[in-house]
């Protein structure tokens, strides 16, 4: 009797547990609850899926008024958010949790933004010099592009954060939307995620079976990428366009790449009806371990202003004309079997080089620590040193600068960002990356890279993180969201 009475509460408890876990939300989930209320213009239930540290700087009747629309916006403001309330959707892909914290890959459809600008770049352009009230042509410009077309969607990759309190909880500040975007595609007759997606899934269907000889390349695996030669004509919707040439740089200009440049000068044709851009978003590269790389925009200027050919990317070019434009690459040194795709056209990748031919050692680092390696990202601190001023910034405790080599082991182009990295003294306090004083390191000392830029796929560079600690503080370790249990030592002691 005693026995049994012992059990059916035990049982309960399980049942009860199981029902719980069964029944509380995924992160995927939250994203996915995210979008649908974007989508319903239930702004409040948005913010109720934040965290607590998301909500410090705003309150929920703040937060309703600044996402959706209110009447006191002008006319530009409410055209814009009417494009984004009609395209905006955050779509899960996968997740990785560790604890109490999870982050989750995200592809989020927009209005493409830049399409504006590039359409309007020269009238935009020519109201910098000629206009008497810039701010007030610009919006009227605006306006009534908006009032006249519609905007394509493009999609951007995000790693979100969430954090768990009581189920799992946005982090707003873990990503940005309009900071230099990773573009993925563009919405016309095909998506570029057709070529893309062939060439991962034929990465993953290898994954299971045993591979040949020499097909691991690092920790990628090859692809086999069926090509058509160089000097072959492709269509898309408003472009016929071949290349011409294919080379590999190491500079261009005053530019020099931590991996290596990849030249394309392609032949184009305007189709279309009307005078347009080939802009920065038509070509990408992609190697045979499916890395995706984005046209490099200023090192293709740089290229065009160095050698004077053909035109640029965003000069505009007449219905049923044709020209040569610089497409440049920047790829990682280990890159093979590169080819040039476009959304248009994910039938018909063009090969560009078999080898980038230069050594993959990019420099030489003091080894202060191991590697660590968290979702997306390789680091170690090559060196961490104790500073009290850094430009014209005093701390009011003491700054820690850590050097820290990174590497992106992701499929597309990101930043660091400012809330990848914590340092934590043995009291347990917790300090934050200071954004702005990492970046006046990186002004003062034109160290590396600053922690905004992005990097392409599985190339390397150094980045300052800055810290301002107490100065009581000791064993300061660095930490991530997602490594927290491989903390690297920085200094033992700040005087």
């Amino acid at each position: 009797m005693k026995l049994r009475v012992l059990i059916i509460p035990i049982i309960l408890i399980l049942v009860f547990t199981f029902m719980v876990s069964c029944s509380e939300s995924s992160p995927e989930d939250i994203i996915s609850q995210y979008s649908n209320y974007f989508e319903n213009e239930e702004f409040g239930k948005m913010y109720d899926l934040l965290s607590k540290k998301s909500k410090e700087n705003q309150t929920k009747e703040e937060f309703v008024e600044n996402t959706g629309s209110d009447p006191s916006d002008d006319e530009t403001t409410k055209l814009i958010i009417s494009q984004m309330m009609d395209s905006f959707k955050f779509e899960p892909i996968e997740s990785v949790i560790d604890g109490n914290e999870a982050y989750v890959e995200t592809r989020i459809t927009m209005p493409d933004f830049g399409q504006l600008f590039a359409d309007l770049f020269s009238e935009l352009f020519a109201l910098a010099f000629s206009s008497e009230d810039l701010e007030k042509e610009s919006n009227d410009l605006i306006v009534e592009y908006l009032k006249n077309n519609k905007l394509e969607t493009v999609k951007v990759y995000r790693d979100i954060r969430l954090v768990y309190e009581d189920g799992w909880k946005i982090d707003t500040d873990s990503f940005e939307l309009f900071e230099v975007p990773e573009l993925i595609d563009e919405e016309i007759e095909e998506p570029a995620e057709t070529v893309i997606d062939d060439f991962q899934e034929q990465a993953s269907d290898q994954e299971g079976s045993a591979p040949e000889e020499d097909t691991e390349i690092g920790n990628n695996t090859e692809v086999s990428i069926e090509s058509s030669p160089q000097g072959m004509l492709i269509s898309v919707p408003g472009w016929d366009y071949k290349v011409n040439e294919a080379k590999v740089q190491k500079t261009i200009g005053e530019h020099t790449a931590r991996g290596t440049y990849i030249v394309a000068l392609v032949e184009i044709k305007n189709t279309s009806n009307s005078a347009k851009n080939v802009g920065s978003n038509l070509f990408k590269a992609v190697d045979d371990q499916g890395r995706i790389y984005d046209m490099d925009s200023m090192v293709s200027l740089e290229y065009y202003q160095e050698y004077d050919y053909g035109i640029w990317h965003l000069e505009d070019l007449g219905p049923s004309l044709s020209d040569v434009v610089a497409v440049v690459f920047e790829v990682a040194n280990d890159s093979t079997n590169i080819v040039l795709v476009t959304g248009g056209d994910s039938n018909n990748p063009i090969k560009l080089v078999e080898e980038t031919g230069v050594s993959t050692e990019i420099y030489e680092t003091t080894e202060v620590s191991e590697f660590v390696s968290v979702p997306g990202w390789d680091y170690k601190v090559n060196e961490a040193k104790v500073q009290k001023t850094i430009g014209e910034h005093t701390a009011r405790g003491t700054y820690i600068v850590a050097l820290v080599e990174i590497k992106n082991t992701s499929n597309s182009a990101k930043n660091v960002g400012s809330n990848l990295f914590k340092a934590v003294d043995d009291q347990g306090r917790i300090y934050d990356m200071d954004s702005m004083v990492s970046l006046e390191y990186y002004q003062e000392y034109d160290y590396g890279i600053w922690h905004l830029e992005d990097l392409g796929p599985s190339l390397s560079d150094v980045v300052a993180v800055v810290f301002e600690v107490a100065n009581d503080s000791t064993n300061i370790v660095l930490v991530t969201g997602g490594d927290s249990n491989n903390p690297i030592k920085l200094v033992e002691k700040v005087d």
